[in-house]
């Protein structure tokens, strides 16, 4: 289904995807600055950093976001509680990635976020 058979059938959702078209820019260039920041837990690479820098990024969305220490990698939450009554949604991801060997089998390096086609190219994925 694509956004134009999607804005058709829910209308509503017309000021969502607006908001996204006038936001686009800034919204890709906040991922490319995210890509940019390895994290790869099998190598013990960048984990508490990135966790930091997505706690930061949450907050400057308007998030109450907080870094959680584990015996692992930190664990990273943000809510916003700013609609009471609302439904709750919970998202989940994680932050690592698998090593980028070899290295030689990529065409762009992996922590510089390279747009081809269209597509974003970082961050372990060849």
């Amino acid at each position: 289904m694509n956004v134009n058979t999607i804005q058709s059938e829910r209308p509503e959702l017309s000021r969502v995807f607006e908001h996204i078209d006038a936001n686009r820019d800034q919204f890709v260039n906040r991922l490319l600055d995210y890509l940019r920041h390895p994290s790869i837990s099998a190598q013990k690479i960048g984990m508490g950093e990135v966790a930091e820098l997505l706690v930061s990024m949450l907050n400057r969305l308007g998030l109450q976001s907080q870094m959680i220490l584990t015996s692992g990698y930190p664990v990273v939450m943000g809510r916003w509680e700013r609609a009471p009554g609302a439904p709750t949604i919970l998202l989940y991801g994680h932050y690592d990635v698998q090593p980028p060997d070899p290295l030689d089998a990529w065409i762009s390096p992996p922590f510089e976020p390279t747009v081809r086609d269209g597509r974003v190219y970082a961050r372990a994925r060849r």
